[in-house]
This record gives C-alpha cells, sequence and structure tokens, in this order.
C-alpha cells in the first residue's frame, strides 16, 4: 500500500447510546464514499454539506444518532416503516372533505404540516388517548411528597434504577434533599 491509499482511507464510528450495549455504526473505506455513506445513512441533505469539513459532517451525524436515541430511549418513540406512513397518508387522503376542518384546509394550502397538525388535533382526543401516567412525573410526585430525608433516601434506594436513568429525577431528589435538610 501506498501512502497515498493509506491517507484516503478512513474509518467513522457512531455510538447510539450512553451505555456499553448500545449500538455502533461503523463506516470505513474511501474519505469520499464514507463521507457519502454517512450523509446518506443520517438523512442529510447533500446540498447542506456542501462545502464542510469532514470533522462537520462527523459532528452533524453524531448529533442526529445522538438525537434519535435520546428520542426513541427517554420518550419511548418508535420509528414508523414506510409502510405505516403510506397507510396513514392514504387514510388521511380517502377522509371527506367536509369532514376535514377549515384550519387544516388552510394549512394544508400553505404546505406547513405542523399548521395542519395543529388544526387537525381535538383537546378531547388528546385527554383520551392515554390515561396511563407518565412514570417520571409519578416519581417526581413521590420524591416531592416525602416529609424526611430517610424517607427521601429510602425511596432513592429502592428505585436508584429509575433514579440513575433520568436526570429530571435525580435533580427532584437533590433539590428536595437540600429542603428537608435546610428544614431540619
Amino acid at each position: 500500500m501506498t501512502d497515498n491509499e493509506l491517507t484516503s482511507r478512513t474509518s467513522v464510528t457512531y455510538k447510539t447510546g450512553e451505555k456499553y450495549k448500545e449500538s455502533l455504526i461503523n463506516f470505513s473505506g474511501e474519505r469520499e464514499a464514507v463521507r457519502a455513506d454517512q450523509i446518506a445513512y443520517f438523512g442529510l441533505k447533500p446540498s447542506e454539506c456542501d462545502g464542510r469539513t469532514d470533522f462537520e459532517i462527523r459532528l452533524m451525524c453524531d448529533a442526529v444518532a445522538q438525537a434519535v436515541t435520546t428520542v426513541q430511549n427517554k420518550l419511548g418513540a418508535v420509528l414508523a416503516t414506510k409502510s405505516e406512513e403510506t397507510a396513514a397518508n392514504a387514510a388521511a387522503s380517502t377522509q371527506p372533505r367536509d369532514q376535514i376542518p377549515a384550519a387544516v384546509h388552510e394549512a394544508m394550502k400553505d404546505g406547513d404540516p405542523w399548521k395542519a397538525a395543529e388544526g387537525a388535533s381535538s383537546p378531547a382526543k388528546a385527554e383520551a388517548a392515554d390515561p396511563t401516567p407518565n412514570p417520571v412525573d409519578v416519581m417526581i410526585d413521590t420524591v416531592n411528597s416525602q416529609t424526611s430525608v430517610k424517607a427521601l433516601q429510602l425511596v432513592w434506594a429502592e428505585n436508584k434504577v429509575l433514579f440513575d436513568a433520568n436526570p429530571e429525577i435525580m435533580a427532584a431528589y437533590k433539590a428536595k434533599g437540600k429542603s428537608l435538610q435546610a428544614a431540619a
């Protein structure tokens, strides 16, 4: 192998989570091919990547990987398959025009899907959608309801995994601990 061949090859690895068991995404090969593969894999627009360094592309791709992982792991999102998206779009397009709210029609004319979604939503449907309480909110309420440091420590000991996985819960725990110690 010549020196030129060695310098034109590269390898880039993305870790998609905080734990050692999380997936790794690895690209290796010729520098331009790796660059193109990263842009395609992470769904970046090639026009937005023109003129950027390999390092900048790496940062952009890493931001996408971390964001998707966070949304999936911490917010419970799931990726919709293309067939699910197509079925949802087909169902929406077959709805009689007179049953679609006027606000949605206006937003669709503007080409703004966010406005269309706002116009289509209804508070009654949102409330009935999922009556299951959010476990993070429940734990924060539990932490805030403790009246002694000892009781607070017991809640922490019984739910350590949940505390470690959620910075919001840990922040509430620390704040409550400080307020209980100050009151004592």
